[in-house]
Formats: C-alpha cells, structure tokens, sequence
C-alpha cells in the first residue's frame, strides 16, 4: 500500500471520530478526561470512609485489660506446677525414709532401690543450662588470628569438597 493512501484513510477515520465526539457532547455536556473521572472515583471513595476516633477512656479500658491478661499469663509461668492426684494421694514420708532412699523403696515395694546421687551431681544436674553469653548491644566479640584462620581454611575445605562432587556429577 501507498503512504498517501493510508494517510488518507486514517484522516478520514480521525473525522469520523470527531463528528462522533461532537455528537455525544451537544447530547451530555462537556466530556471528562479519564484523569477528571478517576480524580471524582478517589473523591468518593475518601468521602465515604468514615475515620473512627476512640476516646481517652476507651484506649484506658483496653491497655488496663491487656496489661491485667499478661499478668496473667506471666503468674502461670511462674506459679510452681502443682503435683498430680496420683502422687498426692501417697502417704507422708517420714525423715527417717527421706535419709535412706534405697530402705524406703523396699518398704514401699519398688521392685528397685532407688540410687543415692551425690550432692554436687545433683546440683549440677538441676542447675538450668546457661545459653551461650551473647555481647552487649553495639560492640562485637573478636576473633583471635588462629580462630579466623582455622574459620577460613575450614571454609575453603567445604567449597574444595562441593567443587569435586559437582565436577564428578
């Protein structure tokens, strides 16, 4: 196809549009852009959503209530766990069974007497296990040379290790 030829067609087609916009005006008015019917949607919308204000009571009521529900929370994981209605519905032991454990677990028929643990070993068996200390906010703890260097040819010994497997694959 020549270019006049299609310069002409669309000339004609832009006129026809014209005509067309001219039309639908003379029936409604001004036509709006897309930007002014987008702009009045976003106006609507604004209007329609309705900003809820709480009063200074209210917000009162609702920090007093969660902070009486941590309290709660936080006394139940403090509170000693109480014993089980099987192991409370045993009798009393006496001082003298308390001092001979291995004496006791006959007189109560236990098929085993019970192990006498020294005192240092049960206090290292009930003392809590201590996470490994973490530095103070801001300041770092430092590695010694022969740490990083170890740290550094441990690392190399793992990318040396993936590199044969994968040229192998």
């Amino acid at each position: 196809m020549d270019t006049s030829k299609i310069l002409a067609e669309l000339r004609a087609e832009r006129d026809q549009l014209t005509q067309a916009i001219a039309a639908l005006e003379s029936l409604g008015g001004p036509a709006k852009g897309v930007k002014a019917v987008a702009k009045a949607a976003l106006v609507k919308t604004k209007a329609s959503v309705i900003k809820r204000v709480m009063s200074a009571a209210g917000r009162n009521r609702i920090a007093e209530a969660a902070r009486k529900r941590w309290a709660a929370v936080r006394n139940a994981k403090t509170a000693p766990v109480s014993a089980p209605a099987a192991e409370s519905a045993q009798p009393p032991v006496s001082a003298a069974t308390k001092k001979k454990p291995a004496k006791a677990a006959r007189k109560t028929g236990a098929k085993r007497a019970a192990k006498t643990v020294k005192p240092e070993t049960a206090a290292k068996q009930a003392a809590p296990v201590k996470s490994a200390a973490k530095a103070p906010k801001g300041k770092r703890r430092e590695l010694t040379a022969a740490a990083r260097k170890a740290m550094s040819e441990a690392a190399k010994a793992r990318w040396a290790k993936k590199k044969a497997a994968s040229k192998m694959a």
